[in-house]
């Protein structure tokens, strides 16, 4: 396992300002990963679905706390499934956040 790769995990939440406004905050963590690829067969069942998957990483799981979004390699990336590999790895198939959904 290579785990050479830098992941940026991003969670989003809504804080009140001052006058009462609704503002998302970011918190982003930068861990190490290892990068595989997209499967055939897991890319064409997930466009049956309206899922576009480009890429797949395995992390520690201890690191993950649920973010929705990641940076990678200078692209925004939505995470659309986690699997638990083991106890130790958990692998996240994103596809690239376009801001559409």
């Amino acid at each position: 396992m290579n785990w050479n790769d830098e992941v940026t995990l991003v969670s989003e939440k809504l804080v009140t300002d001052e006058i009462g406004n609704q503002i998302p905050q970011s918190t982003e963590i930068k861990i190490l990963c290892e990068k595989k690829n997209v499967t055939r067969q897991e890319f064409y069942e997930a466009s049956t679905r309206g899922f576009k998957p480009s890429l797949v990483l395995n992390i520690h799981g201890y690191e993950y706390g649920n973010q929705t979004k990641l940076v990678f390699e200078n692209k925004q990336y939505v995470i659309i499934r986690t699997y638990s590999v083991d106890s130790e790895r958990l692998e996240l198939t994103c596809e690239r956040d376009l801001g559409g959904r």
